[in-house]
């Protein structure tokens, strides 16, 4: 009988087969004594007796010293243990094969591949009956993989330490929170405390839901969370044209880069010269309310007024262009598609994000409603990019943030990143607003003494009305420079902030680094997901944070907005979100009454809104009537602003 080499003989009397699946004990086998000399392991055929088996063997005890490898460190690879099946079968040791196939399994199981992982364990078990029997544990564990592989991914994404409610096989938490998610969320921290992960399919998530816990992450680990996990529907479809959203970019350079642009064109500085377009818009904002409301004697849908205004500021900012009317074709194509693009960014509103099988379906409405919305996406960004770069080229374009770049021979964003800044601008740039004046609106057509608390602060704030010829009109058009300088008013913009809270889950993050939270280790890659809607509404911060109440802000001023989210990913337009909301309000409740038409009035943002798995929450439709406080003298300052306009 033929001696085995020395390298063979140091692996089969030395090493410990001690990897293993994380839900099971390890294999069981103590050591690898390979009994070649023996008849008791049959089909051992010593192929290769030359110094290329000794370098087979070497190789082999190498492979299973990196396999082994548990630490952050560790070069194991699903490549490393085909490579290690690879050589068994060379050197021909057959008894042991199962041994090999079960390290293919593990590897494969930990990146994810299911698939691969199936194939090995079936091998593992296939040769593990023949030499060892149906009763060893590796056996067992391998019947576990290839009986729920996808439950196995799963629980070795789950993070160590972590509370997580019960859920159902393989769909784990996420037909649990299909809608009203963050109060759902909310609910679960009562019991499962302010940080818990939950299962949503194949992907673990930890949800912040207090203002303590959601500083600790995302401001005192702001970098650490700095990255954005990218979904299938709308990451992989939706933006697969024209490029990510600033807010849905993962982390890199290149986000660096936009971040810093889109930074620059909105901060404070920058927002005092978007003054005249603030004021333009919010006065047509006016001249519509009057013009469809016949005066107050119609009630009136005024989302799509609102829109507008909204809208065309943005697209003023952006390309130097307004929309005009709520009428235009153009306004009716892009809220169309910008809403329904915001339904594919919701965290449970696309069930194939979560459950891959899903995403193989080629009729899937999902998708090819996504990949619709991209088309028409880019067919209205096409138009306006060259609508404006033939003006620049022309000399006749307005002062924007692309004729900017256009003109930067030393802009350092490129064409893709520049457009990011648009997608940006009307993926979520005016929803926000709009959607918080329009639950906004209802709430005080349904409590009148705050509008009445409001029209008093203005008037004592503007004192007593001018001595030129204007008089009481003069101050009509609240001044749209004023910098949040009215407290109740100002206090209304925040509160209207955080008691709607139109966006209750922000945006996911997904961190680039460990980092250790109350001694549980959160891995590099995990996704988190700030509950703005439970940090908005924490009782460690508000003693009543179910009432509306203007006045807390003014008791607290330097509490958190949370509905803008928090650090390094926090909303890049927040400033001149907050400034367009005060003024807006401030004009309308200067100018005019809010009254509810008959039926009901949708004002709860815990159970009127129009779609509980959206994204951005809008409230149910409903009518106002909105009533002018003195229309002859609002005319009056509205036909004098609109003179100035044209000299």
């Amino acid at each position: 009988m033929i001696a085995a080499p020395t390298a063979l003989t140091t692996l089969i009397t030395t090493h410990s087969p001690t990897r293993s699946l994380p839900f099971v004990t390890s294999c069981p086998e103590k050591s690898l004594r390979y009994h070649i000399m023996s008849k008791e392991v049959p089909g051992r055929l010593f192929k290769l007796e030359s110094s290329e088996s000794d370098s087979h063997i070497e190789e082999i005890l190498q492979l299973w010293k990196e396999l082994d490898d548990y630490s952050k460190h560790s070069r194991a690879t699903p490549e490393k243990a085909e490579r290690l099946v690879q050589l068994y079968r060379e050197e021909g040791i057959y008894g042991r094969l199962h041994e090999a196939y079960y390290r293919a399994a593990l590897e494969w199981i930990g990146i994810g591949n299911t698939t691969r992982a199936v194939e090995h364990a079936r091998r593992c078990v296939d040769h593990g009956l023949v030499f060892k029997g149906p009763d060893r544990p590796f056996v067992k564990n391998m019947e576990r993989l290839i009986d729920d592989p996808e439950g196995i991914v799963r629980s070795r994404k789950r993070i160590a330490g972590l509370n997580s409610p019960k859920g159902f096989p393989v769909v784990g938490n996420l037909f649990q929170v299909l809608d009203h998610s963050a109060q759902k969320y909310q609910h679960w921290a009562k019991s499962l405390g302010d940080v818990y992960q939950v299962q949503l399919a194949n992907t673990p998530i930890i949800i912040i839901n207090s203002a303590a816990a959601a500083k600790k992450f995302f401001i005192s680990n702001s970098q650490t969370f700095s990255s954005r996990p990218i979904t299938y529907t709308f990451g992989r479809i939706a933006s697969s044209s024209a490029g990510f959203t600033i807010g849905t970019s993962p982390y890199d350079d290149s986000l660096k880069r936009k971040k810093k642009g889109a930074a620059s064109a909105l901060n404070r500085p920058a927002i005092q010269t978007y003054i005249p377009y603030l004021d333009r818009e919010s006065r047509t904002f006016l001249e519509d309310l009057l013009h469809y409301g016949k005066g107050g004697t119609i009630a009136i849908d005024p989302l799509p007024l609102i829109q507008r205004l909204s809208l065309s500021l943005v697209m003023t900012i952006n390309w130097g262009v307004r929309m005009p009317s709520h009428e235009d074709p153009l306004f009716q194509e892009i809220i169309h598609v910008e809403e329904e693009l915001n339904r594919f960014r919701s965290t449970v509103g696309n069930l194939q994000d979560h459950i891959p099988l899903l995403r193989l379906n080629p009729f899937s409405r999902t998708s090819s409603q996504a990949r619709e919305m991209r088309r028409r996406r880019d067919a209205y960004l096409g138009k306006l990019d060259a609508d404006l770069a033939e003006k620049v080229r022309r000399g006749v374009d307005q002062p924007c943030i692309q004729a900017n770049v256009h003109r930067d021979a030393e802009a350092k964003l490129n064409e893709v990143e520049l457009k990011s800044i648009s997608l940006s601008v009307l993926g979520g740039g005016f929803e926000t607003v709009s959607n918080t004046v329009h639950w906004t609106i209802g709430y005080l057509a349904r409590h009148p003494e705050i509008q009445d608390r409001a029209f008093d602060a203005i008037r004592e704030f503007q004192g007593p009305p001018g001595t030129g010829p204007g008089g009481e009109s003069d101050q009509q058009l609240c001044d749209a420079a004023d910098d949040l300088k009215c407290p109740y008013v100002a206090a209304l913009a925040k509160e209207a902030l955080r008691y709607f809270t139109v966006i209750p889950l922000a945006l996911p993050r997904k961190s680039i680094r460990d980092m250790e939270y109350e001694g549980k280790l959160i891995p590099a890659g995990t996704t988190a997901y700030l509950n703005a809607w439970a940090c908005n509404y924490d009782p460690e911060i508000w003693t009543d944070p179910e009432e509306f109440r203007p006045e807390r802000w003014i008791e607290n001023p330097d509490a958190t907005v949370f509905t803008f989210g928090l650090g390094y990913r926090m909303c890049t337009a927040h400033i001149l979100a907050t400034r367009e909301l005060y003024v807006i309000f401030m004009r309308m409740l200067r100018t005019f009454r809010l009254e509810p038409a008959s039926g009901a009035l949708p004002c709860d943002p815990r159970t009127d809104m129009k779609n509980p798995r959206d994204l951005i929450m809008a409230p149910k439709p409903y009518r106002v009537f909105c009533v002018p406080r003195d229309g002859g003298r609002l005319r009056q300052a509205l036909d004098a602003s609109r003179a100035m306009d044209s000299e």
